[in-house]
């Protein structure tokens, strides 16, 4: 019997959610040129390395579900981004320039990869192949990830999905908007604190809410926002009635 020869890995394709938007990543963030789209019998791009296309998204519309983690299926796609930790170390800066989150790092000794989503929480991984004179002079690291990392593999990407409204993944202006909002949020707690329950509860709750500040995150934000005006409200209340009395 004649045995099977696959010769080489042809193309990968990924399901998403919108085909422009995830052209504008893989394209415009990443820097993948793009060989040809079609719209029929779904919208698809497709993205060429050498081959005539190497790596394509076929659009599924926005109801379909993020992927996974835990169900069988696809872990990571990677693309090579250089030959040299120089070359990895600029292509994080670009993608932090992004906006892009990075989930984690891995080195091998031989690769170093970073892990990120995609728009539609794919995971991907920008690799480099690090030259054998860099490989001499750093042993390969055999350490477990960090905790946090670990966190972050874990997470479903629809939960990752939130990073990106959160402080890192802003913009200055976006930031500086952020960072006004939270503040007003928690100098709002701590002044209804302070009518109602006293100095030591204000103290606490300022030393709490600026958390808020490094980690960010919508929900908790507004949450801050109305617990806030809600204790000053009852805070002048009180005052009033004492006045009152």
């Amino acid at each position: 019997m004649t045995v099977m020869h696959v010769q080489e890995l042809g193309h990968v394709v990924l399901k998403v959610s919108d085909a422009q938007r995830a052209e504008d990543f893989y394209a415009g963030t990443l820097g993948i040129p793009v060989a040809g789209r079609i719209t029929a019998p779904v919208p698809m791009t497709f993205f060429t390395l050498g081959h005539h296309h190497d790596f394509a998204v076929m659009e599924l519309g926005q109801h379909g579900p993020s992927p996974d983690r835990n169900t069988a299926g696809l872990a990571h796609v990677a693309f090579k981004v250089g030959d040299s930790l120089d070359e990895f170390d600029a292509a994080k800066r670009h993608l932090e320039a992004a906006g892009s989150v990075v989930l984690y790092e891995l080195d091998h000794g031989f690769t170093k990869g970073m892990h990120m989503h995609d728009p539609d929480g794919n995971e991907i991984e920008l690799f480099v192949d690090v030259p054998r004179t860099q490989e001499a002079n750093q042993a390969p690291s055999t350490s477990p990830l960090p905790l946090t990392r670990i966190q972050n593999y874990l997470r479903s990407p629809k939960q990752l999905h939130t990073e990106r409204s959160r402080v890192g993944a802003l913009d200055p202006g976006q930031r500086t908007h952020h960072a006004m909002t939270v503040a007003l949020g928690v100098l709002l707690v701590a002044s209804g604190l302070l009518l109602v329950g006293g100095p030591v509860l204000a103290t606490v709750s300022l030393l709490s809410g600026s958390d808020l500040l490094v980690r960010g995150g919508t929900i908790p934000v507004l949450f801050d926002l109305w617990v806030g005006s809600a204790l000053l409200v009852a805070g002048l209340c009180r005052l009033t009635t004492t006045a009152i009395a």
